[in-house]
């Protein structure tokens, strides 16, 4: 077809290329080479069984980013809470634990936190698209870690679970595949589809440590369930979802099917055992099979969880860290059904070439292609009737022709498609040999994108084509100026940049992962970790204690009542509506409530959020005694000071007093609940 490029030349350099490449990742050594021929067992069986798919990485590293920003967005809503100088837990008191260090402590004002939250989501967002990515994943731990030694208060266990896996991803390869960083090493003209050997697993130590550390947390929870209503009774579920706290209407109405409730003790329990086994199936043909199916696995577990209890991110979390262990089986195939097969049903395979000129038009197609295309689709300058086109050292905006003459951009520029405004070309390798141009060309992209193809048809719409032709007469006179914006594609058609490892990065994780397999042996057997080294739990974070409902669920359960008597003599329920803060109102609103002692409907929506019910049942454990006077102490504020209650109506004293309520075995009559009085305090 005329004005095409001559792939023809290519192909023995592609054919050379797949050899350079066939294999894992993890095999960085040419198989020429005799000296380096491995036994099997470690050439093909443990990097299977320990090894992460760049891909699946790169799934985790953006879920996890969306994860952070969502979390720092609904903590943000009680920032003056939680954070501040006047918050339920002051800075001084946080302090005090020698090895709660944060970033936080520096200022307490409204307006830094603020800004600490917005640096937070910021370096996730990096994290999100893969912008130096090993800095922003260091950074977004060091940031978490900060956060969590702020207000401890508030945490569960879905927090510790995010921070370790967030310290253990800092030494994998995140930003490998479908990133900004992956710009860098991908060459426009040549590159690899989605199913090629490229995408094979990663195998480090790091891989080794965060697959340990997802298989600890259940296989340690197990052990520690070690009671009769996970093992003979069967009644775990039962007593979990009578934790009005935590139990949602879906969780209420499962209890009015005890046989369900046992089957689901039993599933848990047996699955939290040997889930993490299908991560590690050494038979090659079943090994895709099982790991997709332990992902989904947990998945399903977590919202399960997550449907039936009030668990905030914790329903999110583990889900999202299970993402690291798709193997390359699932990804294959995903993508063979996305691509290849809709390929071999006719569906036309694209090319794109773009105009020279425009110096960050290549950069732009290049980071457009890693996220959302099907990186086989080729890239070139417009070579109008010239025929080969190829990258060449004289930068991205020169090209040579086919009798090995060079052309600049001026000359690209006078080139036939400029004077037509063809700054983007995209041909259809079809029957027709349709070729497109413009914005018609980049709705063409949008439409080929398994992404972004359902928004083609609001693309295709009269005032969203003008308006986008607008704006996109302005991107030349912004990226022409400044295309380092961007990043830069490869130079070298052949070039892949292999992940890669560190001999003393490694030995710091392998000595890492041995303190953190012995601190849960430690935690399990009862056994002192020596002092020598024990610091170095509470330092980086790694403690941990995987008692989830352990031995048992708890068997008693309750809902808060906070009288309080204003200086007119009027007494009121300073705790009421959907939370604390938000119960505080004016007269005859939701602060203004009539104490009643009797059960709510749904005690589980008492919370405005997860981190105030985790921040209150605290409160109600004794060994939090100490942390009430500052619960009391913000309530007064929140009550007298800015101006809500003036005069008569200002808080003069309150308790806080906890309904409990046990309950009973399954078939018996539930017991009257008592009343405990948690706190008096006088404003």
């Amino acid at each position: 077809m005329s004005g095409l490029p001559n792939l023809s030349h290519r192909k023995s350099k592609d054919e050379d290329a797949d050899a350079e490449f066939k294999g894992d990742v993890h095999n960085s050594s040419s198989s020429k080479d005799p000296s380096h021929r491995q036994l099997p067992f470690i050439d093909h069986l443990f990097p299977m069984i320990f090894g992460c798919d760049l891909r699946s990485l790169a799934a985790y590293r953006v879920a996890v980013s969306i994860l952070i920003i969502l979390d720092l967005y609904v903590r943000s809503g009680y920032l003056h809470d939680h954070y501040t100088l006047y918050s339920v837990f002051p800075p001084h008191i946080a302090a005090e634990n020698y090895y709660a260090y944060s970033i936080h402590f520096v200022n307490s004002t409204h307006f830094f936190q603020a800004l600490l939250f917005m640096i937070n989501a910021a370096v996730a967002f990096m994290m999100l698209i893969g912008f130096h990515t090993r800095i922003a994943s260091i950074l977004s731990w060091f940031l978490m870690l900060s956060l969590h030694n702020r207000n401890p208060l508030v945490l569960n266990g879905g927090d510790d679970f995010l921070r370790l896996f967030l310290f253990w991803a800092m030494f994998l390869p995140l930003g490998a595949k479908y990133s900004w960083d992956a710009c860098h090493t991908t060459h426009p003209s040549h590159s690899k589809s989605f199913t090629t050997t490229w995408s094979k697993y990663y195998v480090s130590f790091a891989s080794v440590a965060i697959m340990t550390q997802f298989s600890l947390v259940y296989w340690f929870t197990v052990a520690l369930k070690d009671s009769v209503e996970w093992h003979t009774d069967y009644t775990a579920v039962y007593y979990a979802l009578n934790l009005d706290q935590f139990a949602t209407v879906y969780g209420k109405f499962l209890l009015g099917f005890p046989g369900i409730c046992k089957f689901l003790t039993i599933a848990t329990f047996y699955w939290e055992m040997l889930g993490p086994c299908c991560f590690f199936v050494p038979i090659k043909s079943l090994h895709g099979p099982f790991r997709t199916l332990g992902v989904i696995g947990f998945i399903a577990l977590h919202f399960g969880f997550g449907m039936c209890l009030e668990l905030g991110f914790f329903m999110y979390i583990p889900a999202v860290c299970a993402l690291v262990f798709l193997p390359a089986w699932f990804w294959d195939n995903l993508f063979y059904y996305l691509f290849t097969k809709k390929q071999k049903k006719n569906e036309p395979r694209l090319e794109i070439q773009y105009n020279p000129y425009y110096k960050f038009l290549l950069r732009g197609l290049v980071l457009f292609r890693m996220f959302f295309l099907d990186h086989a689709i080729p890239i070139f300058p417009i070579g109008g009737e010239q025929g080969g086109i190829e990258m060449t050292e004289a930068g991205e905006n020169a090209f040579i022709d086919e009798n090995n003459e060079t052309h600049n951009e001026e000359q690209v520029s006078r080139l036939e498609s400029h004077k037509q405004n063809s700054w983007l070309v995209v041909i259809d390798h079809s029957t027709r040999g349709e070729r497109l141009t413009g914005y018609d060309a980049f709705v063409r992209l949008i439409e080929a994108s398994p992404l972004l193809w359902f928004f083609a048809p609001i693309y295709r719409l009269s005032f969203v084509n003008k308006s986008l032709t607008s704006i996109a007469n302005f991107l030349p006179i912004i990226f022409s100026s400044y295309p380092q914006v961007l990043p830069k594609p490869a130079s070298n058609p052949h070039a892949y940049t292999h992940p890669k490892r560190r001999w003393y990065i490694e030995i710091v994780v392998v000595l890492l992962l041995a303190f953190v397999v012995n601190w849960n042996f430690a935690s399990f057997y009862h056994y002192g970790v020596s002092e020598r080294i024990r610091w170095i739990a509470p330092t980086l974070k790694l403690d941990q204690w995987w008692g989830m409902f352990s031995p048992h669920p708890p068997k008693e359960d309750g809902w808060l009542v906070m009288p309080g008597n204003l200086h007119n003599g009027t007494q009121v329920n300073i705790f009421a509506g959907k939370g604390v803060s938000d119960g505080l109102g004016d007269p005859g609103g939701p602060g203004f409530t009539e104490v009643s002692y009797e059960k709510p409907a749904l005690v589980s929506h008492q919370f405005a959020i997860q981190r105030w019910r985790k921040y209150l049942m605290n409160l109600e454990s004794s060994s939090q005694q100490d942390k009430r006077l500052h619960y009391g102490r913000y309530l007064c504020r929140e009550w007298n000071w800015w101006g809500r209650h003036p005069g008569g109506a200002q808080l003069k004293d309150f308790k806080i007093i906890f309904m409990v309520e046990k309950t009973p075995p399954p078939g018996e009559a539930p017991q009257k609940p008592f009343p405990i009085e948690l706190w008096s305090h006088t404003c």
